[in-house]
């Protein structure tokens, strides 16, 4: 009887110390997400963090197997999902803010190959049931093809050493959408290789200054995975 009432005990400390576990953590993943979505201080490294969480899960969920689960269940044990999908979601936001793609043929394949191991590696070191292993899959398709996306793009940009290009494009048409979230766009004629005029979204301030008919200047980068990139100037 004694016995059984100290495993009973360590279990009662190990679902608590997991319980804690989990809560610090995601405390510490919402606050790189506010780091990384609404600053613009240090952000390569916020990415960098971030892009580590998805790891930090596997080792959770293998060293609390059955305690801290991955998919929402019915019950009140940790759950780490949420933090996994707070954490592709800040990488996303900041790509997207920081970065524009001349044009995605490479970044698809670089996503597939991406989402494949990403798999490969959650399975292997997460060490989890096999009764949910196709549910899994499809989650983890859709969240190791948006990770993919995020770190090629990152490390694609944010690595680049290849020289700047330049060239200029003519602004076409400009207006500002409307709804609750609006955006001042520019809507330039072809250039470079571009086969269609290209819509870009900018800044209030670089929006008011520019008058349909005037010229952007852009800087324009073959990247380091070979995907191009450009910047407006």
């Amino acid at each position: 009887m004694r016995k059984k009432r100290i495993i009973n005990n360590q279990q009662h400390i190990s679902y608590k110390q997991a319980k804690n576990t989990v809560r610090a953590f995601n405390i510490i993943v919402f606050s790189i997400f506010a780091w990384l979505t609404f600053t613009s201080t240090a952000t390569r490294l916020a990415f960098v963090i971030m892009a580590l969480v998805p790891f930090a899960c596997m080792y959770l969920l293998r060293e609390y197997k059955g305690i801290i689960v991955y998919e929402h269940e019915k019950g009140n044990k940790p759950d780490v999902g949420l933090t996994c999908v707070i954490a592709v979601c800040g990488m996303i936001i900041r790509i997207s803010m920081d970065y524009t793609i001349f044009s995605y043929n490479l970044v698809w394949i670089y996503c597939i190959g991406f989402t494949v191991l990403f798999i490969i590696i959650f399975e292997t070191i997460a060490n989890l049931p096999k009764d949910s292993f196709i549910l899994r899959l499809v989650i983890n398709s859709f969240y190791g093809f948006f990770y993919g996306l995020s770190l090629v793009i990152f490390l694609n940009c944010a690595y680049n050493n290849s020289p700047s290009n330049y060239f200029s494009a003519k602004i076409i048409d400009k207006y500002v959408t409307k709804g609750k979230n609006s955006s001042n766009i520019f809507v330039l004629e072809k250039w470079h290789t571009q086969t269609e005029n290209e819509k870009e979204h900018v800044r209030y301030k670089y929006y008011d200054s520019k008058n349909i008919g005037d010229y952007v200047d852009i800087e324009y980068y073959n990247g380091l995975l070979g995907i191009g990139w450009y910047e407006l100037k």
